[in-house]
């Protein structure tokens, strides 16, 4: 995701931490969002941040979703398959794409 995603995705209007630190397991943030162009919300608690398993689980607890389903849970997870053995992990990569995840939270957190 680069530099802003409300910038860059029509569907996401605002990102707000609501309770807890920046990017920490039992984190609350707030979501603002669009479907089918009607305004939506999403309250999630961030449940498991794993660096090792490059593993992010965010719990929806309050909202529109909760509504409509029991529970719901979104988890971002990265798999790779080398060629070969002698390609590096690609923890280079990894760590940008937590820095820029990063950015991208605290923009929302400033506004």
């Amino acid at each position: 995701m680069p530099a802003f995603l409300v910038v860059m995705s029509p569907h996401v209007q605002n990102c707000e931490l609501h309770d807890g630190e920046l990017g920490a397991v039992g984190s609350i943030v707030i979501w603002n969002y669009m479907i089918d162009g009607k305004a939506k919300v999403a309250k999630d608690l961030i449940e498991v941040i794993d660096d090792e398993k490059k593993l992010i689980i965010w719990k929806v607890i309050e909202g529109d979703l909760v509504e409509l389903y029991n529970s719901f849970k979104i988890t971002a997870h990265v798999e790779t398959e080398k060629p070969h053995e002698d390609v590096e992990d690609p923890h280079t990569l990894m760590d940008l794409l937590i820095s820029v995840t990063k950015d991208i939270e605290s923009h929302h957190l400033q506004n």
